[in-house]
């Protein structure tokens, strides 16, 4: 659903199946803004951040946590260090846009 409203949208999406596939697409493509996922088949979701952040590169790209996790304490957890903040799944398609776009400079 997220690759289908970003793209209706006007964004490129750069979908990674696991990952190890997301920071090797990550470091290739340099993108915008990076939504990750922290349920991942191989690599969980901070061990990508925190791999992503000691690149150079991708240092001050927007990493966005998407994850079921409804914990309290979670946005606090996530934005502390690896995030620049997180969406709770299932995301909203009303808001989801809104919900990113102070993380970016969404396509004209």
């Amino acid at each position: 659903m997220i690759t289908f409203i970003l793209e209706k949208h006007g964004y490129e999406v750069l979908p990674a199946r696991n990952g190890c596939d997301a920071i090797e697409l990550a470091i290739q493509a340099k993108p915008a803004l990076i939504l990750l996922d922290i349920q991942l088949p191989d690599i969980d979701g901070h061990t990508v951040a925190r791999t992503l952040r000691e690149n150079h590169l991708l240092a001050d790209t927007p990493i966005v946590a998407v994850t079921a996790d409804a914990m309290a304490d979670y946005h606090e957890r996530a934005t502390r260090t690896l995030f620049s903040g997180y969406i709770e799944k299932p995301i909203s398609p009303d808001t989801f846009l809104k919900d990113i776009a102070h993380y970016f400079n969404p396509p004209s």
